[in-house]
């Protein structure tokens, strides 16, 4: 698939950071989703002494059949680098109601000691925004991250990146593709859509829509996030601005999909996401009277 206490206040002039202020919106919680079957394997060692884990890894995957067997294995080698003594580290396939093996192919990985993988699935196609909110509500881990499942990014990239949870003392860390592997249309609409959100929700990200970012299960789960498509990321970027959390932006590097077609610059799709957009920035507007 394309695509919480309170932040504390941090004043730093380095660029690669962004100090938002702001208080989180109280949108109406969206109901409970659809989900068929949590499929568990592998427990690790802290979970069996009754801990979770301190990193969930979620991949939204819808049709992914062809390539996942490597994202995921990709992305348990990575988790084994990051897995501690006393907390290990989850991986999260949301299966967004695929229409090939996906979920079969995921559940035949044999992860390293100290990493679990679970597949979400569920029963109806709900959207990206839909498939990355089911993950963070079925996700354990202290901190979550989330990539795409089409291996657009190599996974070995996330320990260097999780860094600046250290390093910075961040609650949001949010990667940048530097350079873009996408067709000059792809990268074109990426850069128009990010100039779109910055000025309608004051977002100053330098690339919204990439799926590589870290955060808090705490914050996110204050979010309340809403989205069910495309805005997921804008939705996230802003309530986290308002929220006053400290955000990193780090650059990652970026591939072509393993296989399948992109949608996110469909004509259709760019419409649904403008229109979704708009509704959401004059609730926003509605409910806290500015942005």
């Amino acid at each position: 698939m394309d695509s919480t206490s309170p932040g504390r206040a941090v004043t730093d002039r380095n660029p690669s950071k962004l100090a938002s202020r702001g208080v989180c919106p109280e949108d109406a919680h969206r109901g409970s989703r659809q989900v068929n079957a949590i499929q568990r394997h592998a427990p690790t060692s802290a979970a069996q002494h009754g801990e979770g884990p301190w990193l969930s890894i979620i991949l939204p995957a819808h049709n992914e059949a062809s390539c996942i067997e490597q994202v995921v294995g990709d992305f348990c080698a990575a988790a084994a680098a990051l897995a501690r003594a006393d907390r290990g580290v989850e991986i999260l396939v949301v299966d967004d109601a695929s229409q090939d093996a996906t979920a079969a192919i995921v559940r035949r990985v044999a992860p390293p000691t100290g990493v679990s993988v679970r597949v979400v699935q569920r029963t109806t196609q709900g959207g990206y925004g839909r498939a990355l909110t089911t993950g963070f509500e079925a996700a354990a881990g202290t901190w979550l991250f989330f990539s795409d499942a089409d291996g657009q990014f190599e996974a070995d990239q996330l320990p260097g990146f999780l860094n600046a949870i250290k390093e910075d003392g961040v609650d949001m860390i949010i990667g940048y593709r530097s350079p873009r592997h996408d067709p000059w249309h792809r990268r074109l609409m990426g850069r128009l859509w990010t100039a779109v959100v910055r000025n309608a929700l004051r977002v100053p990200a330098r690339d919204v829509n990439c799926a590589f970012k870290a955060f808090r299960r705490s914050d996110v789960r204050r979010m309340r996030l809403s989205s069910d498509g495309a805005l997921i990321n804008a939705e996230l970027l802003h309530k986290a601005r308002r929220m006053d959390l400290t955000i990193a932006q780090r650059p990652v590097r970026h591939r072509a999909r393993l296989s399948g077609d992109a949608s996110g610059a469909r004509p259709d799709v760019i419409l649904r996401a403008l229109g979704e957009l708009l509704r959401y920035r004059v609730r926003s507007r509605w409910t806290r009277g500015g942005s």
